[in-house]
């Protein structure tokens, strides 16, 4: 009698019991990783995030963007030079 007792009295207490997280602003119960995430120094997710934008800068081929922007100087200039007057030199 007195173990089970002991034991309601634990479970009334919240002994053994899992740790619940909260997103601080919703009051939504959220996963651990989620806490843990939430709680990082904004600093490294800020420095993460850059770090994944460069990959991605990357990744779509820097070679390429400049050839492009290259291509466009070079047509705009084209344009001025036919506008004013043909003149070349």
């Amino acid at each position: 009698m007195a173990a089970a007792a002991a034991a309601r009295r634990a479970a009334a207490e919240g002994r053994g019991a899992t740790t619940v997280y909260r997103d601080r602003a919703s009051g939504r119960a959220v996963t651990r990783d989620e806490f843990v995430d939430s709680r990082r120094d904004p600093r490294a997710k800020k420095r993460e995030q850059e770090e994944a934008d460069q990959h991605l800068e990357w990744r779509g081929g820097l070679a390429q963007k400049r050839e492009a922007q290259e291509m466009a100087r070079r047509m705009a200039e084209e344009v001025r030079a036919q506008r004013g007057g043909g003149a070349e030199g």
